[in-house]
């Protein structure tokens, strides 16, 4: 699975503490506003909605080498809803996939996070992995 802003660095790791009450559920990638995202995997949009904490978000299911069953890949703090409907279909590489935002109220500043889960539901509560494992 390729990166989804190839240039940016990481600023926070998955499970971090400084500076928080919980471990951080999430990779985020420092980008500035409006940075297009590249999608990082084949998969289908499963969720494009507005959370509180999260911002403008977008989940996509997609199937990894070697699991069988699906996974779900969670972008949040984009800076729109995305232009991709509920159901459709994008393409590893896609780099209109979203763009790089600051919503939300756990944002403290432009940039990516990104998480994965067992279920669309655990990209918002629940269990997450830590998406470095996926990367290439």
């Amino acid at each position: 699975m390729r990166y989804p802003l190839p240039k940016a660095s990481i600023t926070a790791l998955y499970a971090a503490t400084a500076n928080r009450t919980n471990p951080h559920r999430g990779l985020d990638f420092g980008a500035a506003t409006g940075a297009w995202i590249t999608a990082p995997a084949t998969g289908t949009i499963v969720v494009n909605t507005w959370s509180d904490v999260l911002g403008w978000c977008l989940v996509l299911r997609f199937w990894h080498e070697g699991k069988d069953m699906p996974m779900y890949l969670g972008f949040a703090h984009l800076k729109v809803k995305s232009k991709h409907k509920v159901g459709s279909k994008i393409w590893e590489g896609n780099k209109w996939f979203a763009a790089v935002g600051n919503t939300g109220s756990a944002s403290r500043g432009s940039h990516l996070h990104l998480t994965y889960g067992d279920t669309p539901k655990h990209i918002f509560y629940g269990q997450t992995f830590d998406p470095l494992t996926l990367l290439e």
